[in-house]
């Protein structure tokens, strides 16, 4: 018998951590909320794929912008001590109501670039181009462990095989060797349909250093009209923390272009939307052919904003400033 060459999860796992996947860890968050995203697209397309027809079947139509924004994709920053001197703590929850999680669904996610379940794929394959997950950078659910998660911890209800369960997946980095469990749970009608995922995280705090950290608000506001950084009345407990603010730079980044709405809330805050529903500044155009998405922000006098998207992400960016 030939010898088979193998490799060391381990190793591997730490290979990809400092290959510079992401430009920052806050980066890996954009992905987890674009994995919510692509879950609640599956769900329109399971659910309402009779009313995308024609004109409404792009992602620019009234038809289907109407039909994500009833899907709101949530997150919630519950602020922990930590025990680390000048380390800050916090639990992120991520919540949708997309098609979640099937058992083989489960079982092929524990697998880096193992491609998707095959009943899942079958109907991301009947899904227009414009449609389909991105799958921006393959990495998935594991995107959590970049972000110095110990464990992820999910509650779920699939569409696909209507099972709901408990999901448990420790890093690969860990004492428990990446080993997961999957707990199914007693049917109970009143649960809604998607994903719940929650895990712990800490970071080091540091001072803003730059104009741009300590501007940030303005810098967004006339691309996205509300200040991010006043959004939550609590923000002020981090004002000179450079990671909150790369933080809340992500989410507005992400929230900019997503076709479902992000609410997100710190502490104790009721959900406040990010997503304006509406922006008179914002004009945006679809190449049918090409799947392409031309979006143009006019701020004020000074400033103009490009963005080519396919599939909800940025593949081209031009901003003009005089």
């Amino acid at each position: 018998r030939l010898p088979r060459v193998s490799l060391s999860e381990e190793e591997v796992f730490e290979v990809l951590q400092g290959a510079g996947i992401y430009e920052n860890k806050w980066t890996a968050l954009r992905e987890l909320l674009q994995n919510a995203v692509d879950a609640t697209v599956i769900r329109i397309w399971l659910c309402h794929k009779d009313e995308l027809v024609g004109e409404e079947n792009s992602p620019i139509s009234k038809t289907f912008l109407s039909l994500a924004r009833k899907y709101p994709v949530e997150i919630r920053i519950q602020p922990e001590a930590s025990d680390k001197e000048g380390w800050r703590a916090a639990v992120i929850l991520i919540k949708d109501q997309g098609c979640g999680i099937s058992r083989s669904t489960f079982e092929k996610m524990l697998r880096v670039g193992s491609g998707g379940e095959e009943q899942r794929q079958e109907v991301i394959d009947q899904m227009p181009e414009w449609m389909k997950p991105s799958g921006a950078f393959g990495l998935g659910l594991q995107s959590a462990f970049f972000l110095g998660a110990s464990q992820l911890e999910f509650t779920t209800r699939s569409l696909l095989d209507n099972t709901e369960a408990q999901l448990t997946i420790p890093s690969p980095l860990g004492g428990m060797r990446g080993f997961a469990k999957y707990k199914k749970l007693p049917y109970n009608p009143g649960r809604e349909y998607g994903t719940e995922l929650s895990f712990r995280m800490e970071w080091k705090v540091e001072k803003m250093k730059t104009a741009y950290e300590r501007n940030i608000g303005f810098l967004f506001s006339w691309a996205l009209g509300p200040d991010p950084l006043s959004l939550s009345d609590e923000s002020k407990l981090l004002p000179e923390d450079s990671e909150w603010a790369q933080l809340l730079k992500e989410l507005a980044e992400f929230s900019q272009h997503s076709p479902c709405c992000l609410r997100w809330a710190f502490g104790g805050d009721a959900m406040k939307e990010m997503t304006v529903e509406e922006n008179p500044r914002q004009h945006q155009w679809y190449d049918s052919q090409e799947g392409i998405v031309l979006s143009c922000v006019f701020g004020d006098e000074w400033h103009r904003k490009f963005d080519m998207l396919y599939r909800y992400q940025v593949i081209g960016h031009w901003g003009f400033h005089w």
